[in-house]
């Protein structure tokens, strides 16, 4: 039998060090996303330090103070009172002088608190939109959170990233105005039916006040509670089919899914209506209202969605001035 020969050249191969594990730095995702944060404040921080007030915010800073001093409702009806009470939220550090018997509409009294009544208009200006500058940033984290569990953490740097050197974001997030609380809790909406998906009990309630925050907001978001109510059925569903698997998918047992889907879609309405009845309590816990200006009068189907949402007068009423627009 033939015998391999080796050359005494040959060399035995050495053995190989095993691979070291890639070093993990717990901290370097957290670092990044504060310093994403940090620039976005330090950017909406100088805008609205120099930024003059834009036409919606003395209406919305005047509705505010209103709500302060005299805690009712009655000016800019046509948007829910939660996006002011933010903004309240800082007029009460900037304690400006409020003439309530100033005669006017709800235009000219925010003018008239601004530039007519003693008031440093751009102290008052960067108190009313410091609140919304950290809303917006707290929105930041839900961006964040949101695409991590879509894309893990270098996707939800990387939406994050986005979301801090946005143009339209930094500006918007730095004026006491709606636009962006009312798409940041939808957002927060959406995203925590996402997570519903493992655990509704926790979820879905929660997604019900988030959405319940962007309607009393701004009730143009009223739109997107039927969708929200369908993903909340789809979460509930969904984690229904992780809960039973294995189980034999006989009738009874899907129409035990079918019920608790829509019982998760009735809890997230519930939790619309809870906070929408409460930003409104908060502000007068005797719900008066006494409109300061006209109604409008809105017919047809309109008039019909009006009269049959379960929300407060002064809620509808503002919706019939939105259809009067």
């Amino acid at each position: 039998m033939a015998r391999e020969l080796h050359s005494v050249l040959d060399r035995e191969p050495l053995p190989t060090a095993p691979a070291r594990p890639p070093r993990r730095r717990p901290w370097l995702v957290p670092l990044l996303v504060a310093l994403l944060l940090a620039q976005m404040t330090v950017a909406m921080v100088t805008t609205a330090v120099q930024q003059t007030p834009t036409i919606d915010e003395p209406v919305y800073v005047a509705t505010a103070t209103d709500y302060l001093h005299e805690h009712r409702v009655r000016y800019n009806p046509e948007h829910p009172p939660l996006g002011k009470l933010i903004v309240e939220a800082g007029i009460a550090f900037a304690d400006p002088h409020y003439d309530a018997s100033f005669k006017g509409d709800q235009g000219q009294v925010g003018r008239h608190l601004l530039y007519e009544s003693g008031n440093d208009p751009w102290r008052v200006m960067l108190w009313a939109r410091l609140p919304v500058i950290v809303l917006t940033l707290a929105f930041g984290l839900v961006v964040f959170a949101f695409a991590r569990d879509l894309m893990g953490s270098t996707g939800g740097l990387l939406a994050l990233a986005l979301y801090a050197f946005s143009p339209d974001l930094i500006t918007h997030g730095s004026l006491a105005t709606l636009d962006v609380p009312a798409a940041g809790f939808l957002l927060t909406s959406v995203w925590l039916l996402w997570r519903a998906r493992h655990r509704p009990r926790l979820y879905v309630p929660l997604a019900g006040l988030a959405a319940g925050a962007a309607s009393a907001t701004k009730m143009n978001t009223l739109a997107a509670v039927p969708v929200l109510l369908a993903l909340a059925a789809w979460s509930v569903w969904r984690a229904g089919e992780r809960g039973a698997s294995g189980v034999a998918p006989g009738a009874r047992n899907r129409r035990r899914a079918v019920v608790r889907a829509l019982g998760g879609a009735l809890v997230v309405a519930l939790g619309a209506l809870v906070v929408v009845w409460a930003s409104y309590l908060v502000v007068d816990p005797r719900l008066r209202w006494a409109p300061h200006e006209q109604v409008p009068v809105v017919h047809g189907a309109r008039a019909l969605l009006v009269d049959l949402l379960p929300f407060p007068e002064a809620y509808r009423d503002g919706m019939r001035v939105q259809f009067g627009f």
